[in-house]
């Protein structure tokens, strides 16, 4: 017989109050987002995936190989392709002794120096580093797809192979 998988009934009971732990923890999913963005610089679908993570010895990580199939497998929407135009990581991985001093501080805020980093080009392995329980939900990864639009070649190509000439009145070439 299969044995019963109640990982979900343990990652809901410490949820709770009683449950949530304040020490660091390694996560073993995160959030990808996906921004469809059209020609108009407006994004116009959002989708949102977990995807695994594999654990490194003191952070997760997101693997180079397990993105590039993600990308793959959603570069398209609507029957139209998209490209990847960059990514942006959003990991809060801050104290936990300085999250409890600052809990009821309406002036605290996050430094987005510290918790976002965004990257052109695709990265090698995108790692986390151990962060509290309560902020593993928020950390995620953004992914931009802007719009794929196809130019006619063939178009561009008869216009820059076409040149117009003229003969100028009293000039004569050199032989």
């Amino acid at each position: 017989m299969d044995c019963l998988d109640l990982s979900w009934a343990n990652e809901y009971i410490r949820t709770l109050d009683g449950g949530i732990t304040y020490q660091p923890e390694l996560m073993t999913q995160v959030a990808v987002h996906c921004l469809y963005i059209d020609d108009q610089n407006e994004c116009i679908h959002h989708e949102e995936h977990n995807v695994p993570l594999a654990i490194h010895q003191k952070e997760s990580v997101l693997r180079e190989e397990d993105m590039i199939q993600f990308l793959h497998r959603h570069q398209y929407w609507n029957n139209q392709k998209y490209l990847c135009h960059g990514f942006m990581q959003f990991h809060v991985d801050m104290d936990p002794q300085t999250v409890l001093e600052n809990v009821h501080d309406d002036d605290f805020s996050f430094s987005s120096e510290q918790c976002c980093h965004h990257y052109d080009n695709m990265p090698r392995d995108v790692g986390f580093a151990p962060s509290l329980f309560v902020f593993h939900s928020v950390n995620s990864m953004y992914v931009f797809f802007h719009q794929l639009t196809l130019v006619d070649k063939r178009a561009i190509k008869r216009g820059a192979t076409r040149k117009k000439r003229r003969l100028i009145k009293g000039y004569s070439p050199k032989a």
